[in-house]
């Protein structure tokens, strides 16, 4: 078996891996969006590593690079994100062989830490290898109705990958490639304390981020985009559909109120039965805490020690999106 880091021309094979693996549809633009999601992001290309037997590859192994900031503090993490092993080859300790290298080499590059948000039955073997866990990201659910309440109740398991169709607003790529200045004004005054670690925002971070045409990311504005501004896609989450709020983007000396106003008229003009959304950004009684629908974020050290609690983090329904 050899371990190797992967090259461009391995992409098929690797989505064919993760596709017998992961049960991906194959009709799906699978190529595109893993593409798009691993080497076109702004902080960088995915570090990816596979296992090789007999000339084939066997497993994969994908870390996202991504970007913390905290004040004027910086510091460069990946996310655990896709990895996979043909049925044929499971249970022969892959995963934990490639994380482990994976990890190693990350930590020689100067990778500060990792974070991730694994699912119950990936999150032990995770544990086992030197992750904690720092807590679920609090999330608010918004019901449209007493008419779609029931749908939202029945809707407890995971959302779906690809998105609804959608007219409201516009897409996300689009709107903050036109206005270059706006979007940079809007994101430094919406900056926040900087007392927690947030995910380092630009227009070419949102642009890629929200970029990918299949998800139907779309964004709304109150005016301009210097006034404010929601990222948000639908999808179904069992019979309900959901409305995932990813970003709320209010700049002012009240960003509550704004981010309150703002998803006030989202509700109005989308078609779902609810919204979520991370629930630093809305308070009221007309938003209900759902706090086990949020993903469990863990943790691990690398070059430097990771954060300890999840009121370390300042994180976004898209900074935790497994998209």
């Amino acid at each position: 078996m050899e371990i190797r880091a992967a090259q461009d021309s391995d992409l098929g094979e690797v989505v064919a891996v993760c596709t017998a693996a992961l049960g991906w549809d194959a009709k799906d633009p699978n190529e595109e969006w893993f593409w798009w999601k691993h080497q076109r992001n702004p902080f960088g290309a995915s570090p990816i590593w596979v296992a090789v037997e007999d000339g084939a590859i066997v497993a994969v192994r994908a870390f996202m690079r991504w970007r913390f900031v905290r004040g004027e503090r910086s510091v460069s993490v990946v996310r655990a994100v896709d990895t996979a092993t043909l049925p044929s080859h499971q249970r022969r300790g892959l995963f934990s062989t490639l994380t482990k290298h994976g990890l190693a080499e990350l930590e020689a590059d100067g990778v500060d830490f990792v974070f991730n948000t694994p699912n119950d039955q990936s999150r032990p073997g995770y544990l086992s290898m030197g992750w904690r866990e720092v807590g679920p990201v609090p999330i608010a659910v918004r019901p449209a109705g007493l008419g779609s309440l029931g749908r939202t109740m029945r809707s407890r398991v995971p959302a779906a990958k690809w998105s609804l169709p959608c007219d409201v607003g516009e897409p996300v790529s689009e709107l903050v490639t036109s206005h270059p200045d706006e979007t940079a004004d809007l994101l430094d005054a919406a900056a926040g304390s900087g007392d927690a670690w947030r995910t380092a925002r630009s227009a070419e971070y949102l642009a890629w981020r929200y970029g990918f045409g299949p998800l139907r990311y779309r964004a709304l504005t109150p005016g301009t985009v210097a006034d404010g501004l929601v990222v948000f896609r639908l999808r179904t989450r069992g019979p309900a559909t959901e409305c995932a709020v990813c970003e709320v983007l209010v700049p002012g000396p009240d960003p509550r109120r704004g981010a309150r106003l703002l998803l006030k008229r989202l509700r109005r003009e989308v078609r779902a039965d609810h919204l979520i959304v991370s629930a630093g950004v809305v308070s009221g009684l007309d938003w209900i805490p759902a706090g086990r629908l949020g993903p469990v974020v863990t943790v691990r050290d690398a070059a430097t020690s990771a954060p300890s609690s999840i009121a370390d983090f300042e994180l976004a329904l898209g900074d935790v999106e497994l998209f």
